[in-house]
């Protein structure tokens, strides 16, 4: 659900593969909360 809302807000004027960095970096989370999702496998 998140990807599909960021691909919608994705800036076309930078190239496929920063957007694809950018996503990930969005959908990861920031550092510091990384280690407290429960989500995710440690």
């Amino acid at each position: 659900m998140a990807s599909e809302a960021i691909d919608k807000l994705a800036d076309s004027a930078v190239s496929a593969d920063e957007q694809a960095d950018r996503k990930r970096q969005l959908v990861k989370g920031p550092e510091e909360f990384q280690k407290v999702r429960r989500d995710r496998r440690k």
